[in-house]
């Protein structure tokens, strides 16, 4: 940064200089042509993602979707607490019957023979 620099900006600054047109040596043409190029191509490629994207909303308005109040995700339909406590009763019945007994082995305690010393 050069001495006084911003001593010089501010003078001109307050003097109105906006700055337009001014041009350094260090800066080109070429340096502005490419970012120009660079620019519309940005532009163009934002361009066509949002007509793309507009496109696709419309699409997808155009989609019929189920309205209903009571959507439900699977087909079964709803089943009453009486009706599943039923279910859960039969079912256990079922299990029930169908199991034998199992008889608990019997633990035998053998006498303790009392000793005095």
């Amino acid at each position: 940064i050069p001495r006084d620099f911003s001593a010089r900006v501010a003078r001109r600054a307050f003097a109105g200089d906006t700055g337009e047109g001014y041009v350094t040596a260090a800066s080109s043409r070429t340096d502005a042509n490419a970012d120009d190029g660079t620019l519309r191509f940005v532009l163009r490629v934002t361009a066509v993602a949002a007509a793309v994207l507009i496109f696709l909303s419309l699409a997808l308005s155009r989609i019929n979707l189920p309205s209903e109040s009571r959507l439900m995700a699977d087909d079964h339909p709803e089943v009453s607490l009486e009706r599943a406590l039923d279910e859960l009763d039969r079912v256990e019945k079922d299990a029930a019957v169908s199991s034998t007994p199992v008889k608990q082995p019997s633990k035998e305690v053998a006498p303790q023979s009392s000793r005095k010393p």
